[in-house]
């Protein structure tokens, strides 16, 4: 029997438009494993620590003072969000998600620069990126071996202007996002990893970068799991998930869009701690019609199959 388990994906750039590079996908009888893997537990003195780097790649320039780091309260109490304070006048927007092990900024500034004299392209933009976590991984923040720039992903985002009449009279490109995930033995790990957004101007609009530990040993450039991980074997055909699947995207009356579907790691967005293995991960929609024809499609759903039972 194929198990199967919603899964929450926390970086959004999956969700990019387009088909994400695929990853290894291992074939029945072919080995693959399982990994512990774990979110570390930072301290308000360490977020702000990570925070202050970021900040000073973004605007250029040194911090001389400690970020102020404060948890922001929902309304039922819960700290899901800490906020980095950096100073009044500061252009940045930092926040930490402690379950996610998860650090964003956004400069504002630059963000609100829709009208650009110049596009410095995407072969420049993709310079940019790797000179940032190039000094990203000098001030230990990022572990930058963990990350292949051939496997790096690039999307855009576009601004539009309209007439009163509904028509879209123009479209701009206002800067370029560029990901990067940690692989394991070639399979993505969904949580860990970066985007950079570089504006068309060539400046740095924001980043975002989630972790995730992962208990192994690199020897002969394979990771090798270790405590309760383990190697596996495929026992799955992926035409059997697919059928299972299609039964199971959605009610009766609805029909699966597929985004992407490829086999990834996902770490449980609830756990701090966790035995993962691969998945077959779909990324889709729901059409169905309403009473009067009319066609409505559901927000992006997700979907996990593992490929050992």
């Amino acid at each position: 029997m194929i198990r199967h388990t919603a899964v929450a994906l926390s970086l959004v750039t999956l969700a990019a438009s387009g088909l994400p590079a695929q990853s290894l996908e291992p074939k029945v009888g072919e080995r693959l494993a399982s990994f512990e893997m774990s979110r570390a537990k930072r301290t308000a003195a360490e977020v702000g620590r990570r925070a202050a780097a970021v900040a000073e790649l973004l605007e250029g320039h040194k911090i001389e003072k400690a970020p102020a780091v404060k948890p922001l309260r929902s309304p039922d109490g819960a700290e899901r969000r800490w906020q980095v304070i950096l100073s009044e006048d500061s252009a940045l927007r930092v926040r930490y998600i402690p379950e996610l092990d998860e650090l964003r900024a956004l400069n504002t500034e630059v963000m609100a620069d829709t009208h650009p004299d110049k596009d410095v392209g995407q072969a420049a933009a993709l310079e940019i990126a790797k000179r940032s976590v190039a000094r990203l991984a000098a001030a230990g923040v990022v572990d930058e071996r963990q990350f292949d720039w051939k496997s790096a992903e690039v999307a855009s985002t576009w601004v539009g202007e309209g007439s009163l009449d509904g028509r879209l009279s123009q479209r701009r490109r206002t800067e370029y996002r560029i990901t990067l995930r940690r692989k394991l033995n070639g399979i993505e790990l969904a949580n860990a990893g970066l985007r950079v957004a570089v504006h068309v101007s060539g400046r740095l609009a924001g980043l975002r970068i989630g972790e995730v530990s992962v208990a192994s040993d690199l020897a002969g450039g394979q990771e090798n799991p270790k405590g309760r991980g383990q190697w596996l074997t495929r026992k799955v055909e992926a035409a059997d998930i697919e059928r299972r699947f299609q039964r199971d995207a959605g009610p009766a009356g609805t029909k699966p869009e597929v985004a992407w579907a490829r086999v990834m790691y996902v770490m449980p967005e609830n756990r701090t701690e966790a035995l993962v293995e691969p998945l077959l991960v779909y990324s889709y929609s729901l059409k169905s019609k309403t009473e009067s024809g009319e066609v409505v499609v559901s927000r992006r759903k997700v979907l996990g199959y593992s490929l050992t039972d």
